[in-house]
């Protein structure tokens, strides 16, 4: 069967049923108002925790290396999350207005990468992290960020964290601080940071967002299954 026009034209974010990192991505879409299939798959429970629905499609696609997330916009394939971001960014004018807005972009994606992939390590110890361990992180590792990110926004005096319009820094900047600050059961450490604060609720009231975070967003788990922190729905603070 032919492969008619529409089909050419669809946009497909397939990754797990869960936040993560596609979640940004799925902000970036909702934001540009980009209408796209969101294509999840299923972990299965453990102590297996199956990975089938996804190995059972992952060489079928026609990715040149097939991975999750992937996007699949029109004929156009590809994988790897800051990729993706980074081409919807530059698709959707998304990514700063010079070199050297589009470098702060960049920076601030890998910084809070950086502190993302120190939560997930946390989330993945047999017991989840303990106590004292959250507040280790969130002491040394999410406070000392958000010190630095707030003197960043007093410094750009700028709406969102680069310009005046949003970036794709912004939306994963919202999603992974408020991944982090799942950890934070006495809800002070963002009260320090008024400029952070700020930042996050911009992106949370952003017209084309507000309704899908409130909903949509609230009701997906942070990790997978396999994870022992964020593998159900953990509720909005």
């Amino acid at each position: 069967m032919a492969e008619s026009n529409a089909d050419k034209n669809k946009t497909v974010l397939g990754y797990w049923a869960i936040r993560a990192i596609a979640e940004p991505i799925r902000l970036i879409l909702h934001y540009t108002k980009t209408p796209f299939t969101n294509k999840t798959y299923e972990v299965g429970d453990g102590p297996q925790y199956s990975r089938d629905q996804w190995l059972s499609e992952k060489f079928k696609l026609g990715l040149d290396f097939p991975n999750l997330p992937y996007l699949i916009d029109g004929e156009f394939q590809m994988t790897q999350s800051r990729a993706i971001l980074y081409y919807l960014g530059r698709k959707h004018n998304l990514m700063g207005t010079t070199p050297q807005e589009e470098a702060l972009v960049m920076m601030l994606c890998e910084e809070a990468h950086d502190v993302r992939a120190k939560f997930r390590a946390l989330c993945n110890k047999p017991n989840g992290g303990s106590g004292a361990e959250k507040k280790e992180f969130l002491e040394t590792v999410l406070g000392v960020f958000f010190k630095q990110l707030d003197a960043l926004l007093s410094k750009q005096n700028r709406k969102f964290a680069v310009s005046d319009q949003p970036t794709v820094a912004d939306f994963l900047l919202y999603e992974y601080i408020d991944y982090c600050l799942s950890f934070d059961d006495e809800h002070k450490l963002l009260e320090q940071y008024p400029n952070v604060q700020r930042l996050l609720q911009q992106i949370q009231e952003l017209p084309e967002l507000k309704e899908y975070i409130a909903t949509t967003h609230a009701q997906v788990p942070i990790n997978i299954k396999s994870a022992k922190f964020g593998a159900t729905v953990i509720k909005q603070k």
